[in-house]
């Protein structure tokens, strides 16, 4: 009992998410498309029932490597990788919660952030379908996590665990790139280290990084003569000549991200404009180095999904900001039917996109 009143929150977030994704596979088609397939091939073929396998899928071999080993258990490949983006899909809404805490110093307020990034269009679309975006997606916030910790106590112990994070995110999926990027720079501005210990952390984290993901690369280069630069202009930058990439297109997925929390976006900008120096750099650079995937030749929001940390922080402050503007007395009635109806919208576009 006394854990359940301290962890209250959590535990309900939890159960909660827990139904959406049971709800998910009820309710909602969930398609074993082309990517599945690959994905299932490559799992076959490192628990040794196979002899196909996708070179791009061992590339990042993370998440075939786990649906292997709980294949090994007798469980269907199926059945094996439903479990593991299960795991996944939890991990990720407490990688979420653990963010936006760290950042807002504030349950409530971590609590309608993980809402607002997880019960959403994309997610439910392409997240809890047969795609690897929920593993990625969970050590890319990880990782904002834990660049957060380290920028606020810096420790060869919190560089390690960053260290941890993208190396293995990195092999899971290419997503782990941002999170390198944004530590990297969270570190170089901060202005709490001196500048021989940011070089001494740089040095030591990139060493670690690149050194684990070039001998995986080199492994995959030798034995299937294929690398990252093959796999971009085979589906990367093929795509650019495609009618979808376009100004109409890209603005429809970004519009997917948020949908009705785009409207409280703008009330955020004078909580912005107080934050210290940390927050201003997170804020900001979670919200542009992502813009990354726009070198990407398709259009998708499960692409743009790694803009929603910025988002959904500048959402809840939106929200907080026209509750108080509405009425001061009942603000916290009126910020909760705010940030609501976002997961709200988010349901009945998913239900439009599905059926109508």
């Amino acid at each position: 009992m006394k854990f359940f009143n301290k962890h209250r929150a959590l535990i309900i977030l939890i159960g909660f998410m827990s139904a959406v994704f049971v709800a998910k596979l009820i309710y909602l088609p969930f398609d074993y498309h082309g990517d599945y397939i690959s994905y299932e091939n490559t799992a076959r073929y490192i628990g040794g029932d196979s002899s196909e396998v996708s070179a791009a899928r061992m590339l990042k071999p993370l998440g075939p490597a786990l649906v292997a080993i709980v294949a090994q258990t007798g469980a269907s490949y199926k059945a094996s990788f439903l479990f593991v983006l299960y795991l996944f899909f939890i991990a990720l809404v407490l990688a979420s919660f653990a963010l936006y805490r760290n950042f807002f110093q504030n349950e409530r307020r971590a609590l309608f952030a993980t809402i607002i990034t997880i019960v959403t269009y994309p997610m439910i679309r392409y997240g809890l379908d047969a795609y690897t975006e929920t593993g990625a997606w969970f050590f890319y916030l990880a990782g904002l996590w834990s660049t957060l910790l380290f920028v606020k106590r810096p420790s060869m112990k919190l560089l390690l665990l960053n260290a941890a994070i993208a190396s293995l995110g990195f092999l899971w999926k290419e997503y782990s790139v941002l999170h390198i990027a944004i530590f990297g720079l969270m570190t170089l501005f901060s202005k709490d280290l001196p500048f021989y210990r940011k070089l001494r952390y740089l040095i030591f984290f990139t060493a670690i990084v690149v050194g684990i993901s070039a001998l995986w690369q080199s492994v995959v280069y030798q034995v299937w003569h294929y690398s990252y630069f093959t796999w971009y202009t085979k589906a990367g930058a093929s795509s650019f000549g495609l009618p979808d990439y376009s100004l109409v297109s890209i603005g429809k997925s970004l519009f997917a991200l948020l949908l009705i929390g785009w409207a409280y976006v703008p009330f955020a900008w004078n909580k912005f404009s107080k934050f210290a120096h940390r927050e201003k750099l997170f804020l900001t650079l979670t919200l542009l180095i992502p813009c990354v995937v726009f070198a990407w030749g398709s259009v998708s929001s499960r692409l743009f999904y790694v803009l929603i940390p910025s988002l959904a922080i500048a959402a809840v402050y939106g929200s907080e900001r026209i509750s108080h503007m509405l009425n001061k007395k009942h603000s916290l009635t009126i910020e909760t039917a705010l940030v609501f109806l976002i997961p709200v919208s988010h349901l009945a576009w998913t239900w439009y996109k599905y059926f109508g």
